[in-house]
Order: structure tokens, then C-alpha cells, then sequence
């Protein structure tokens, strides 16, 4: 059970840093290249980000307690890829905007179900 928390954190810092980065239309710019075109929807964006993240780091901080929760935060980060991938098949955004992301959260999403708590 313990095995899950690492990246349970790891993927509430992510959360948490992409949360931070989406409060900024400067930074999107500069991180994703990505012109922010409704700046209260991004505050949107972030307010579930950073609640998201600090929801997994108190996952992440107990996996005794919470570890079952490894299957639901899989099944966000799914949801998020399919979201990623929407947007960028049609055409919202460009590889270089959500290729990272992606990457990253393929990674998270598998190190945790290679981690989870089974039975």
C-alpha cells in the first residue's frame, strides 16, 4: 500500500504546478505557448487543478487510508488525456501545447496503476 504514495505525489505536485501556471495567461504563453483567449475560464482550469493536486497529496500522504483511491486518480488523469487529445485532434491545440502533458500524465497514470492496491 505504500508503495502508491510516491506518485500519488508526484501527481498532486503536477496538479499543483499546473494549477499555479494556469493562474497566469503570461506563463501559459511561456510554458505551453498557448494564447490564453478567456482568462476567467483559466481561473476555472486552475481552481481545479490545485484542488485536485492538494485532494491527492492527502491521498498521497496516507496510502493506508486512501490508497484505494489510485484507480479513481488514474481514471482522472484519463479523462484529462481524452480531454488533451480532443483538443488537440481538432485542432485547439498544437502538439507543442499538450505533447508534454500528455507524455507526463501517460506516465503518472501508469506508475500509479503498476502501484495501486490490489484486491
Amino acid at each position: 500500500m505504500e508503495r502508491v504514495g510516491t506518485p500519488l505525489k508526484a501527481t498532486a505536485i503536477y496538479n499543483i504546478l499546473i494549477g499555479l501556471i494556469v493562474l497566469s495567461p503570461a506563463l501559459v504563453r511561456s510554458v505551453f505557448g498557448y494564447e490564453v483567449k478567456d482568462a476567467g475560464a483559466m481561473l476555472i482550469i486552475a481552481s481545479y487543478g490545485l484542488g485536485f493536486g492538494f485532494l491527492v497529496w492527502t491521498a498521497a500522504a496516507n496510502p493506508a487510508k486512501f490508497g484505494g483511491l489510485a484507480r479513481a486518480v488514474v481514471v482522472a488523469l484519463a479523462i484529462s488525456l481524452v480531454s488533451l487529445l480532443w483538443g488537440w485532434l481538432r485542432g485547439t491545440f498544437t502538439l507543442r501545447n499538450v505533447g508534454l502533458p500528455i507524455v507526463i500524465e501517460v506516465a503518472l497514470a501508469a506508475w500509479i496503476w503498476s502501484t495501486r492496491p490490489r484486491g
